[in-house]
C-alpha cells in the first residue's frame, strides 16, 4: 500500500548490508539528537517537525597497520523543498533544512483493518497479529521530496575483533481510529539467500497500547557477531515511542558515498 513500509528480509538487509565492509571497520556511529514529539496519543493533528540530515558514508584507508575504516556522517541539510505525503491534502515544507509538516485525520478509504497487505504489521516478521477491538482501522504515513523518501531512523556499527554490533532503528507515524491494543507473536526469521553474509533475526513479541489518533512506533533491529564464523544474529522489536538519537533523513541508508581516502 504504502513504499514506507517494507517487508522484514528487506528492512534486515538495509539495516545491515554494510556488515560486509564493516567487519574490516572500526566505528560506525551517528552525531548528536535532534528532537520531535513521539509516542502514543499525538492527537489528530500533530506537527512534526525537526533538522534535516543526509546521510553520507565516508571511509578511510591505512597502510600501517592496514586497515579500512568506515562511518555514517550525517550531514545538516540547508534546502528548501515541499514535502509530500500519501494521505490527501497533507503537504508541509523543508525551509533552510527546517522539517514541517500538520497531519490530520485520514480520509475513510485511507484507513484500513490490521490485517491489511501493507499495513505496518503486514510482513514484518510477526505472526498473529491481532488487534483489540478487532474493527479498529489504521493508516499508514509516508513523506517524500520528490523520489526521495524522507525517513525518520539512526543507524550505528562498531568493529571489535572480527565481531561486528550494529543497530538500526526507524520510526513510523500510525493514525488508529478508536484506542486499541494491537498485539504480535515473535517468530524466527532464517538468513534471506539475498544477504551477502548470512544473519537470522529473532522477533520479539509485542503488546501495544495506541490511543485515537496518531502514534509513533519505533522498530529496532540489534545484531551483533562474526560474519565469517557463525554470522550475525539480530533480534527485532516493536514498540511505541520514539528513541532520543533519531533523525530526519533523505533517501535510503549508504546510498550517498564518498570514495576511499587512499593513502598513495
Amino acid at each position: 500500500m504504502t513504499r514506507g513500509f517494507g517487508k522484514a528480509p528487506a528492512m534486515r538487509r538495509m539495516a545491515f548490508g554494510l556488515v560486509a565492509a564493516a567487519s574490516l571497520a572500526l566505528v560506525l556511529s551517528g552525531c548528536p539528537t535532534d528532537s520531535n514529539p513521539g509516542g502514543s496519543g499525538l492527537g489528530d493533528t500533530p506537527t512534526l517537525s525537526g533538522r534535516m540530515y543526509e546521510e553520507v558514508m565516508i571511509f578511510g584507508f591505512t597502510l600501517l597497520p592496514p586497515s579500512l575504516n568506515m562511518a555514517i556522517r550525517y550531514d545538516g541539510y540547508n534546502g528548501n523543498h515541499t514535502v509530500t505525503s500519501n494521505l490527501a491534502g497533507r503537504t508541509g515544507t523543508i525551509t533552510d533544512g527546517q522539517l514541517s509538516i500538520q497531519l490530520g485525520i485520514p480520509a475513510d478509504n485511507e484507513l484500513s483493518a490490521v490485517s491489511a497487505t501493507g499495513s505496518v504489521f503486514d510482513g514484518w516478521g510477526w505472526t498473529g497479529v491481532t488487534a483489540n477491538p478487532a474493527d479498529a482501522r489504521f493508516a499508514n504515513l509516508t513523506l517524500n521530496v520528490g523520489d526521495d523518501e524522507v525517513r525518520r531512523v539512526f543507524s550505528s556499527m562498531s568493529v571489535t575483533g572480527m565481531t561486528v554490533n550494529a543497530s538500526y532503528s526507524t520510526v513510523h507515524f500510525v493514525y488508529v481510529d478508536r484506542d486499541v491494543t494491537i498485539r504480535g507473536t515473535g517468530m524466527e526469521l532464517p538468513p534471506d539467500e539475498d544477504d551477502f553474509f548470512p544473519f537470522s533475526t529473532t522477533t520479539e513479541s509485542f503488546d501495544l497500547p495506541l490511543r485515537r489518533g496518531w502514534n509513533a512506533l519505533h522498530i529496532r533491529l540489534e545484531g551483533s557477531g562474526n560474519p565469517f564464523a557463525g554470522g550475525v544474529n539480530a533480534t527485532m522489536t516493536l514498540s511505541v515511542g520514539e528513541p532520543n538519537n533519531i533523525r530526519w533523513v533523505f533517501g535510503d541508508t549508504g546510498l550517498d558515498g564518498e570514495l576511499p581516502n587512499l593513502p598513495f
